[in-house]
């Protein structure tokens, strides 16, 4: 819709010390004028290493020019804002913590953390589901899976993504398993190490970069 969405810190630069002060902005994508701004309160810490933050962050981020979805804190839900203003319109009902949002034509899928486990040494994991919603934000259906972050792809069939030994395939309408096939297995997986999973007409590529195998 000729705008550019980002999420920036425009906090002082002068000091790493100095507090950060986040926002979602909106821009003229063709000459870069700041058209709305939104404030997000709480977001990852600037003083973590250069570029190695949470790998998922670039995807809670999204827009089909009408619309951008988005979660305007860490943990915040997904809001769906206008596009032109950036005036809330509503908020995803998810019982959870969305860390992905996927746009698939008239479909938004979510990935959120929705269920807390402890590990051996009482460290917190967390169970993932799929949710879909249509645009107007009536839920549509929710799969729990052992999920992969940053592995969830979509065409106009099917919603796929790892779950640390296999591709699973979804209806995408129902949310249905459809099939599931055995890829290279892994126990965990750090976020900005996860596998990469590209659908391209008819076939599901899946790219495993700690050992650089594709299949």
């Amino acid at each position: 819709g000729g705008r550019v969405f980002s999420i920036m810190d425009e906090g002082s630069v002068s000091s790493i010390l100095l507090p950060s002060k986040w926002r979602l902005i909106a821009r003229d994508a063709f000459n870069g004028l700041r058209l709305w701004d939104r404030e997000i309160p709480e977001w990852h810490s600037r003083v973590f290493s250069l570029k190695s933050g949470p790998a998922t962050l670039p995807r809670r981020l999204a827009t089909d020019g009408k619309l951008v979805f988005v979660t305007l804190g860490i943990n915040a839900p997904v809001s769906i804002l206008d596009a032109a203003t950036g005036k809330t319109l509503r908020e995803l009902a998810i019982p959870g913590y969305p860390r992905e949002i996927l746009l698939v034509d008239d479909m938004v899928l979510v990935v959120a953390a929705s269920e807390k486990m402890y590990t051996g040494n009482q460290k917190p994991m967390y169970r993932h589901s799929i949710y879909a919603f249509d645009k107007n934000g009536k839920k549509l259906w929710q799969h729990r899976a052992e999920l992969c972050l940053l592995t969830l792809a979509a065409d106009s069939r099917n919603v796929y993504f790892y779950n640390y030994s296999e591709i699973v395939a979804l209806n995408r309408k129902s949310g249905r398993k459809v099939w599931s096939t055995p890829v290279s297995k892994l126990k965990s997986v750090l976020s900005q190490d996860a596998p990469i999973v590209v659908v391209y007409k008819n076939t599901v590529l899946f790219a495993e970069p700690q050992y650089g195998r594709m299949e």
